[in-house]
């Protein structure tokens, strides 16, 4: 039961640091006359930084230590980057029709280069260290690496606030936990993590963002060949993650033992 409650409570806690750190940033951004482009990019950063720097303070006041972020360079593997990108792939396109039932996306980006170079470059770095750096490594002290993968994963696509964005940026977020725990390093997710972004905002800028995929194959037999082989990669991809945190749920509660019994 108490690690339930540390796992809430630190789920609340990164919560209202997050939204604390935006309020903060959009009046210091509006204090200092963050505008444009320039402006976009410093409010991010400032608010993004505040956000790290207060739940780095509260793992380190609660557990006493801070759990570092991997960065193994086994991240740099090319074959694991294409799969991912395939994976990313199959996950929008599987999540295709729901867009027919939902909101589409009413987010308004700018096209200028410090826009580009936030969402596509500096975004992802910065998302990956928080939320499958650190807000993951914290959710680890109290809860599984499966549970700490989704609750992260969770909350990082609710952020979002847009119903279609949400649900493919949990399960995006899931792909981009199980890529940092199969290689031990955070760089594998943020290189994945732009790969996303960079396709979104492309599709975003050409006004393609929500048009339904029929329309771009032509060919209902084609259509239905490419979302079904793309659901079929999703379902296996979902199988093997869940495999994957299991073994690791096992690792964990034999090195704990191991602890216990020295």
């Amino acid at each position: 039961m108490k690690r339930v409650v540390n796992t809430v409570q630190s789920i609340l806690i990164f919560v209202v640091i997050f939204i604390a750190s935006q309020i903060v940033a959009s009046l210091l951004g509006s204090a200092l006359h963050f505008n444009g482009d320039v402006g976009f990019m410093l409010s991010y950063l400032l608010s993004m930084g505040l956000v790290y720097l207060f739940v780095t303070l509260y793992e380190r006041t609660e557990y006493g230590n801070v759990r570092l972020i991997k960065s193994s360079s086994k991240g740099l593997d090319p074959l694991a980057l294409f799969v991912g990108v395939i994976l990313l792939l199959a996950i929008s396109i599987t999540l295709w029709p729901l867009e027919n039932y939902m909101p589409s996306d009413s987010r308004v980006f700018g096209d200028g280069a410090w826009t580009l170079i936030t969402i596509v470059v500096i975004s992802p770095i910065i998302e990956e260290i928080i939320f499958r750096g650190r807000f993951y490594n914290l959710l680890t002290h109290s809860t599984s690496p499966f549970w700490a993968a989704v609750l992260s994963s969770l909350v990082f696509a609710t952020i979002h606030l847009e119903p279609i964005i949400i649900i493919g940026g949990f399960l995006s977020g899931m792909l981009f936990s199980y890529m940092y725990l199969l290689k031990r390093s955070i760089i594998l997710p943020i290189l994945l993590h732009i790969c996303n972004n960079t396709i979104a905002y492309a599709l975003h800028i050409l006004s393609y963002a929500g048009k339904p995929l029929m329309e771009y194959i032509g060919s209902e037999h084609y259509y239905l060949s490419i979302y079904l082989t793309s659901l079929l990669l999703v379902l296996v991809f979902v199988g093997l993650m869940i495999m994957r945190f299991m073994k690791e749920k096992r690792a964990m509660a034999k090195r704990e033992q191991r602890e216990v019994s020295n």
